[in-house]
């Protein structure tokens, strides 16, 4: 059986922090695949450069998005959102996930949601969120993100 293609989508530095335990359960799974995307402001010097962190800690980037319009204001926004559409189905055509899970509450997480839904993809954003994609995958390795315990499961 192959194993199921888990896309990760982090586009802000606060957004890895709050995920990192859902990386590595993922990661360590065996029925799972991680596919780590990093884009947006995670990939700024002035937000803190985040990518450099995730690859310290031994991840893999399979992609980086660069989709940050300068101008920090509403339409600045849109357009950063809308350059973002365009890229990330870029990158979900390359990858083909089976799951897409998005981490934030800013207006980049409309630049992965949106592209993931055409292609029938399950898209997550929330702690209640990777509840059900455990349920979908078989994967209880997931629920790390609330409960690292959960790992002793598999």
């Amino acid at each position: 059986m192959s194993k199921r293609k888990i896309c990760v989508v982090i586009t802000a530095r606060p957004s890895y922090s709050r995920i990192k335990s859902a990386l590595i359960a993922i990661k360590n799974h065996p029925k799972l695949e991680l596919q780590l995307v990093v884009a947006g402001s995670a990939l700024l010097g002035r937000y803190g450069n985040a990518v450099d962190y995730i690859e310290k800690d031994g991840f893999v980037v399979d992609e980086k998005v660069f989709m940050v319009l300068e101008g920090e204001n509403p339409t600045a926004m849109a357009k950063t959102t809308g350059l973002g559409v365009m890229e990330l189905s870029n990158v979900f055509y390359k990858l083909q996930p089976d799951a897409v899970i998005t981490i934030a509450d800013r207006f980049e997480t409309i630049s992965t949601s949106v592209p993931s839904q055409p292609a029938s993809r399950r898209v997550y954003s929330g702690r209640s969120d990777l509840s059900r994609i455990c349920a979908t995958s078989g994967a209880a390795a997931l629920r790390a993100f609330t409960r690292p315990s959960a790992l002793s499961n598999l």
